[in-house]
């Protein structure tokens, strides 16, 4: 019996060593896969950082791997995930300030205005430096969205599914027959072109991903070109002589002869990397003209504009080539991206680059379009039905009248940008509202003409 007694005593204890023993490798597991987790977040490489930090959530659900998440989510702007997470993340007592207003924006990309007004009110509520006036634009956009859902503009939008893939398609252009877009589709082309070349280190033992950009988990950008209304025939690579290193090919435009092309560029650096400090390249605007002789374009030259301090893209050329429109986050600007504009002079140099002032705003303003006599872009800062908006502005002289928002269905509660008209009543516009192939579409827009009416009478005194 005694011996027995031992036994069992001996049994029970290495038992107890066992699960402890696996408790310890089960934390230091989870701690392994946390950090790598962090790593990629810090390296911006949000689509594998979320893949970790679930693993992790579901043995260990704590609070800052949850705010990870619902941010990872943000970025990849998948909104869904985004606003289930924020609301996990508000109900902490560690809450910040700002996961309220992401929770706000996330629910306003989701359509859910009346809850996305209640959660301004608690950012307001925390945040002393946010005026009243500011948390008043925010709740009249939540009201104005749902007014303009249920009285919509007169246009009719269809999805381009000739130019559409599952991946991000945006930026429709017209280039002379066809249509030119950009695209992080699949690619094998592209990536073998891509292996060819030597990527700059990000840090001191791991070098950027040669095929897949891993802040989406997408391919990198570049350029496509189809036939406008063919559905049978796949997007082709729009190629042109470059011995630029190929990282993002962001959307192109075009002069009316379709002679010159301008662009939005990222490229890596060949220069050697000094330290491990994560390195952000700036994004840059690049142009080429085609040789009349062989019909095909010249090395591309950098925008004298462009600096390593910031980043100058979104270029929209006018048909004559004489004036550039884009945005950057350069120094003197009122937040985020602004549009400026540069003129060329008759020696075809250009001139300092100018703030368009009145239609910028503390926010982020995209992809400028001049078309006749207004000036069509994007903002995330007015008031819009969330993420960015479609806006228009009347020239008025050497400036412009006060932006108004487009409205819906030009507008949704998701991305809404790269407006541009090709005629007085059509054109193209891309967003990643619901319903689409996948991520950014390019949809083409009609606007319906305005209803007449017929007034049938007998008039007994024309003078009144």
């Amino acid at each position: 019996m005694r011996k027995s007694k031992t036994n069992m005593k001996r049994f029970l204890t290495g038992l107890s060593l066992l699960i402890s023993l696996m408790v310890q490798s089960r934390q230091a597991n989870a701690q392994r896969v946390l950090k790598q987790a962090d790593e990629e977040y810090n390296l911006f490489n949000y689509s594998r950082a979320i893949e970790l930090y679930l693993q992790v959530y579901k043995k260990e659900p704590t609070f800052y791997i949850a705010e990870h998440l619902a941010n990872s989510y943000r970025l990849i702007q998948d909104y869904k995930n985004t606003e289930a997470w924020y609301d996990t993340v508000t109900t902490n007592r560690d809450a910040k300030a700002e996961d309220f207003l992401r929770y706000a924006q996330a629910l306003e990309n989701n359509s859910n205005y009346t809850e996305a007004k209640k959660q301004y009110v608690k950012y307001y509520a925390q945040s002393p430096e946010i005026d009243q006036d500011q948390l008043n634009v925010w709740l009249a956009a939540c009201d104005s969205s749902i007014a303009w859902m249920k009285d919509p503009r007169p246009f009719d939008l269809t999805d381009e599914q000739g130019m559409n893939s599952p991946k991000s398609d945006w930026g429709a252009v017209k280039y002379n027959n066809a249509i030119v877009f950009a695209s992080d589709r699949i690619n094998k082309a592209a990536e073998e072109t891509t292996r060819s070349h030597a990527f700059l280190r990000f840090d001191v033992d791991r070098p950027v991903d040669k095929d897949h950009y891993l802040w989406t988990g997408n391919n990198y950008l570049r350029l496509y070109e189809v036939q406008p209304g063919v559905t049978t025939e796949a997007a082709k690579p729009f190629r042109f002589a470059t011995d630029i290193t190929d990282y993002h090919m962001g959307a192109a435009s075009f002069t009316a002869d379709g002679n010159e092309m301008y662009f939005t560029l990222t490229r890596i650096s060949k220069k050697p990397v000094k330290d491990t400090a994560i390195k952000t390249f700036k994004l840059e605007i690049f142009w080429s003209r085609k040789v009349a002789a062989t019909g095909e374009w010249s090395k591309p030259l950098p925008f004298p504009y462009n600096d390593e301090k910031w980043s100058a893209g979104d270029p929209y050329i006018t048909p004559d080539g004489k004036t550039l429109y884009f945005v950057s986050d350069m120094p003197g600007g009122k937040g985020g991206t602004d549009i400026y504009y540069c003129k060329k002079d008759p020696a075809g140099n250009w001139g300092q680059p100018v703030n368009l002032g009145v239609v910028n705003t503390k926010g982020n303003e995209r992809t400028p379009v001049l078309y006749l006599d207004n000036l069509y872009f994007s903002s995330d800062n007015g008031t819009g039905m969330g993420g960015l908006d479609i806006y228009q502005a009347e020239v008025k002289g050497d400036s412009f009248a006060a932006a108004q928002n487009m409205g819906y269905p030009i507008n949704s509660p998701q991305d809404d940008f790269a407006f541009m008209p090709t005629s007085e009543t059509t054109g193209y516009l891309s967003s990643n509202r619901p319903g689409g192939a996948g991520s950014d579409d390019i949809y083409s827009y009609v606007q319906k003409p305005a209803p007449t009416f017929t007034f049938e009478g007998t008039v007994y005194d024309k003078k009144n």
